[in-house]
């Protein structure tokens, strides 16, 4: 039986989806030139550039830097993959290879990177599913990701993943990372560039008490995903606005010579 979200399309969730898609759109179409940093990817169109290190601090643990571009390098493979053979499935091995990449032996303290647990966990006052109901509750999101997923905006689908890695907790660390980076993936495959949803790990950095208490809100009503789509909805609506004004303000300054 496939996962199935339980949430509500406010007029508020609405709003922000059409204001996203405006922004967006305005990014797309411009030739003003977009401030960036060199990812030193060149030749690759995967643009999530370092990740930013799919991380920041004690509660984001910093990825080594040869593991964050070996991130890169899987995602800008996988995306390249995806655009010659025109699908786009996860399976489990892919969440392995994944947490591989990102679960560096270093962070590791409770199991193998690549395995689903075997053990339980607690994450604060949050008590993970027990490890024999990784492996089905992985399936039903994997399932519900590549069949159910396509159909919806991919703003939701992106905020979906993410929590519901955060909530299954398959591995013994690293899932909050691997939740994070899963969701700009499907942003970034859908049609947004990679530096212009970057600064998304940087909100939830600097706002990390908003952004867990967004996620235990969940579980406090019951599954009920509404207020976390608003709020992620909201995150990704300021930071494309910030990136547009970021790009205004270069252009005026590249013109002033």
């Amino acid at each position: 039986m496939s996962y199935q979200p339980k949430f509500t399309i406010t007029s508020r969730l609405l709003s922000q989806i059409d204001e996203i898609a405006v922004t967006r759109d305005k990014i797309l179409v411009s030739k003003m030139r977009m401030p960036h940093r060199s990812t030193g990817m060149k030749g690759h169109s995967f643009t999530l550039e370092k990740v930013r290190a799919l991380a920041n601090g004690e509660d984001f643990p910093v990825v080594a830097e040869r593991s964050t571009q070996d991130v890169l390098n899987y995602f800008a493979m996988r995306l390249s993959n995806e655009r010659k053979s025109g699908r786009s499935r996860w399976t489990h091995e892919d969440i392995f290879k994944l947490h591989r990449i990102i679960a560096s032996r270093d962070v590791m303290g409770q199991g193998a990177a690549g395995q689903y647990r075997t053990i339980p966990v607690r994450a604060g006052r949050f008590v993970p599913p027990p490890p024999q109901e990784v492996s089905r509750l992985m399936s039903e999101l994997l399932e519900w990701w590549n069949t159910n997923g396509p159909e919806m905006p991919v703003v939701l689908t992106s905020a979906i993943v993410h929590y519901r890695i955060s909530a299954i907790h398959p591995f013994p660390d690293g899932n909050g990372r691997l939740g994070r980076a899963l969701g700009l993936w499907e942003l970034h495959r859908s049609g947004f560039d990679g530096r212009h949803i970057l600064p998304l790990n940087e909100r939830y950095w600097g706002e990390r008490r908003h952004y867990y208490a967004a996620l235990r809100a969940v579980r406090l009503r019951r599954e009920d995903l509404t207020g976390w789509l608003e709020y992620s909805a909201e995150g990704l609506r300021l930071t494309l606005e910030r990136t547009w004004m970021r790009a205004q303000q270069h252009s005026r300054i590249g013109g002033c010579h």
